[in-house]
């Protein structure tokens, strides 16, 4: 008879390959530049740092290492993905708001600066990462899964680990507040992300039927990866008040222009409070019902494995690239 800790480590394995063959699909054209790599390599560096973070006991040091080297290339690739969504933002919002042209090119030369500074510290970073030695440590951590059968470990984790995520998004709601603050928010943002992820591997990897939960986090994750847009973008043109060369006039279309963006990051803030007593709901869900469902289902024996269809991923949005 088989038993469920079984059909969970091979979840992992499987879960850990899809996100594996991302990252070495993609990671070798965000090096070149292209913007939707940069995007989804670094989706998959923090999907992997998640399953990985859950598998550091019994993987020899492996996981922990892996996870480690992947943390640089995650922030590396970060500060690309910034500039590019803040240049996007700029080129799609500009001509439909009352944004002083004059200043919206000074701060599009701004971001473009940054990006090419960020561009080569991206290069620098995946100079000094090797690569094909994650990878290797990576696939050696899956075939430790693969050659488990009954052992408790990843399931039992996977079980505490949602707990974890759960909690701590929980606290990052309360922290936050109903002011707008931005840093409270961003910590909401990260907190939505972990639990968003460990949430898919629960979904991949146990069956667990989270698809509404998963939904709402990708909106959340939207909804405040807009704002951080905007505020990366409010960030850019302070930096360009700051230059200090400016004339009169410039600075005055460059205030007027980061009052516009206060404004908007003002109003998607407002629509973020809308959402949180269902956010609260839904963490309070996931720290009870989910985990004690997820940890009943992960001891139980099963029949006819082989039988039972594996869930399909969950939809990768532009949530992810948040």
């Amino acid at each position: 008879m088989a038993h469920a800790t079984t059909a969970v480590n091979a979840g992992l394995a499987r879960a850990l390959r899809r996100r594996l063959r991302v990252l070495s699909k993609e990671l070798p054209r965000a090096r070149r530049g292209d913007v939707r790599s940069v995007h989804r390599a670094r989706v998959a560096t923090r999907r992997l740092r998640e399953a990985l973070a859950m598998l550091e006991i019994g993987a020899g040091g492996l996981a922990r290492s892996a996870r480690r080297d992947l943390r640089r290339v995650t922030n590396a690739l970060g500060g690309v993905r910034e500039m590019d969504v803040a240049l996007l933002l700029l080129h799609q919002q500009a001509s439909g708001r009352s944004w002083p042209p004059p200043a919206v090119t000074a701060v599009v030369a701004q971001c473009e600066a940054t990006r090419t500074r960020r561009r080569r510290q991206l290069t620098n970073a995946l100079e000094r990462t090797d690569v094909a030695e994650i990878v290797a440590a990576i696939e050696q951590v899956i075939a430790t899964l693969d050659s488990r059968s009954r052992r408790s470990g990843p399931a039992s984790t996977l079980v505490s680990r949602l707990r974890k995520r759960a909690r701590e998004f929980q606290r990052a709601l309360t922290a936050a507040g109903t002011l707008y603050v931005p840093a409270p928010l961003h910590a909401v943002r990260l907190a939505a992300k972990k639990l968003r992820y460990t949430l898919e591997l629960a979904h991949e990897a146990a069956r667990l039927p989270v698809t509404h939960d998963l939904r709402q986090l990708e909106a959340l994750q939207s909804l405040l990866g807009e704002l951080h847009d905007f505020q990366i973008v409010q960030e850019q043109t302070h930096s360009t008040i700051a230059e200090g060369n400016r004339d009169r006039t410039s600075v005055r279309d460059l205030e007027i222009l980061d009052a516009a963006i206060e404004r908007s990051c003002r109003e998607l803030h407002a629509k973020f409070l809308a959402q949180l007593p269902r956010l609260t709901r839904l963490a309070d869900r996931v720290s009870g019902d989910a985990t004690l469902r997820l940890a009943r289902d992960t001891r139980r024996p099963m029949v006819k494995m082989g039988a039972l269809r594996e869930p399909r991923p969950a939809r990768a949005s532009a949530a992810g690239a948040r």
